[in-house]
């Protein structure tokens, strides 16, 4: 179990301490002594624990960085303990309504930090795998379209904070219905799990692919523009036609139709266009005469 611990303290003495003292915990540790360091650190890390003074000196408050970081997505579920040295009932209570799941007062005894950071990590590892198993489909073992939502959004919003390129390949099974009808549901779900797959190894490192549902798909390429997703698509299209677990579950072979549709092709650049632009594009696919992609220009989906 490899995690990552987030000190923000602004005292050295403190980071050294804790570092020494949780070498046997396996974990990784990560130091900032000031909240705006320590709010980078947070995101760009995504540390499984964050340990935060409350006093950051020069009048900043750990009270607030808390806030801060509880009301932004990618971090606001990774657990805080806050290191102080005030003991008043106000702070505690304070500490717990904004979102800390724990308060040591300094100086703290040893064992007991290390004990209650074991606890926070280990409740964070139970409450990841219960996050990933809500986000997995049950069929493919791709992620679901509750992960697509929530991640097609992070990714959006990295579009607008960097000025970069987001593009999506929506893709569907060539009439999927007369292959259900025809050959039963078993051996449709059978072609679905092959063409999860089939996804999966065209797919870049990077990509992220995703069953939205029936027999839909989505991979998503982030800092990806058209042209570099073209020869993807084009690939994605010959490897259905040409799967040889594909072509011996269905005697005619299996084909599908794709859409693609980039962040840079967008007037309004949102998540909701953005999805409504590939599936342009897709269904452009099935009028031109299926077994084909389709790249969504500016205003319209041009094959």
């Amino acid at each position: 179990m490899n995690q990552t611990v987030l000190i923000i303290d602004d005292s050295p003495d403190i980071h050294r301490i804790i570092e020494v003292r949780g070498r046997d915990l396996d974990v990784r540790f990560v130091s900032a002594l000031d909240a705006e360091e320590g709010f980078a650190l947070a995101a760009s890390e995504r540390p499984d624990l964050i340990l935060l003074d409350v006093d950051l000196g020069e009048g900043t408050s750990g009270f607030d960085l808390c806030e801060r970081l509880k009301s932004t997505p990618v971090v606001r579920d990774v657990p805080v303990i806050f290191l102080t040295g005030e003991g008043q009932s106000d702070s505690k209570i304070r500490a717990f309504d904004i979102g800390a799941v724990d308060y040591v007062v300094k100086p703290f005894n040893h064992g007991e930090l290390l004990a209650r950071m074991r606890s926070a990590l280990r409740t964070k590892h139970l409450v990841d795998m219960l996050a990933e198993c809500a986000n997995l489909d049950g069929l493919t073992g791709l992620r679901n379209r509750r992960y697509f939502d929530e991640r097609l959004a992070q990714e959006v919003e990295t579009v607008r904070r960097h000025d970069c390129a987001l593009t999506l390949i929506i893709m569907d099974i060539d009439k999927f219905k007369t292959i259900n009808d025809t050959l039963g549901h078993p051996r449709g779900d059978q072609v679905i799990q092959a063409l999860g797959q089939v996804i999966q190894r065209v797919g870049r490192m990077t990509d992220i692919p995703c069953r939205l549902g029936g027999d839909e798909f989505v991979l998503m390429l982030p800092q990806t523009d058209t042209p570099a997703v073209e020869v993807v698509a084009e690939r994605l299209c010959e490897a259905v036609r040409s799967d040889e677990t594909l072509n011996r579950l269905v005697p005619n072979g299996v084909t599908c139709s794709v859409g693609l549709a980039s962040t840079s092709m967008l007037e309004d650049l949102s998540a909701d266009a953005l999805i409504e632009a590939a599936d342009q594009a897709l269904y452009a696919s099935k009028r031109g005469g299926r077994d084909r992609w389709t790249a969504y220009e500016r205003g319209r989906a041009a094959a």
